[in-house]
Formats: structure tokens, sequence, C-alpha cells
């Protein structure tokens, strides 16, 4: 009796191991940031607990908001769980939502707020003017005048 206790405490042990090991986040120590702690974080991204068991019910409510995009981003192709604006890296979806927060994320850099500058006032066009050789005419029909040309602005 005992024998089939252990059997089955053995059975039900590894069918839970392989469970979280296809679950959970790849752990392959590729690009990425640390994994994420509890309550809001830089950029005002929702910081979740690593596992869902721990998940307040807030947290469970914006988690299961989340959805799966199948995408090359920050360096890595793969699917992503993407809530809140944060962006959670796994190697295979799990549906219908991962029971692990991935170590690997990525948040997209702040957006730069625009801020247009004040217009430059206009700027007079520059005065035009033509040459004038008194009594020959003006340039560029008169190319040389006995007496120096007389600059006139032209209406």
């Amino acid at each position: 009796m005992k024998a089939v206790l252990y059997a089955s405490m053995l059975s039900v042990l590894c069918a839970v191991t392989t469970v979280q090991a296809h679950d959970g986040p790849s752990r392959d120590g590729g690009p990425g940031r640390a994994g994420p702690a509890a309550g809001p974080g830089p950029g005002q991204h929702h910081r979740f607990p690593g596992d869902y068991r721990r998940f307040g019910p807030d947290d469970r409510a914006l988690w299961a908001r989340g959805g799966w995009r199948h995408e090359y981003r920050d360096g890595r192709w793969g699917w992503w769980w993407l809530v809140d604006g944060m962006w959670y890296w796994y190697d295979r979806p799990v549906y219908p939502y991962p029971t692990a927060v991935s170590v690997v994320t990525y948040a997209p850099p702040p957006a730069v707020a625009y801020v247009p500058t004040e217009p430059a006032a206009p700027v007079a066009p520059p005065p035009r003017f033509r040459y004038f050789c008194p009594g020959q005419g003006y340039y560029p029909e008169v190319q040389a005048c006995p007496t120096d040309f007389v600059r006139q602005p032209i209406p």
C-alpha cells in the first residue's frame, strides 16, 4: 500500500514539475532585464509578483487582460505576453495566460513629449535694388558707367 502511495505522490510531483517547466519563462540567459518585483515600477508599468499564486485580485484581473503576440521585440523572436504596456517573453504560449512572470521583459522607452517652439518672426524680404548709370541706363544692359552706378530701390 505504501508503494502505491509513494508512486502516486511521485507521479503528481513529476506532473507538477513538467507543467511548471512548460508554463514558466525560458531561463536561457538571453537578453532582457531582471525579473519584475511587485508594485509599480519605472515608466509607470505595473510590476507583477513572479508567481501567479502570489497575485492579488487586481493583479489577476490585469494579467488576464493581456494578450499573446508572436513577434520580434528587443532583439528576441518569440511569444510575448503584452499587458499594461509591458512585454514578457516566453518560448511558447500558455493558455489562457502564463502562470509565471517571465524574467525576460521589455518596456518601450517612454514617449518624448513634443514641445513646439515659438514660431520665428516673419523675416522681411531683403530690399531689392537696381543700379542706374546716369544718362546711360540700367545694369546689366549697361556694363560700364563713366561715373559711379547709383543704387535705386525697386518699387
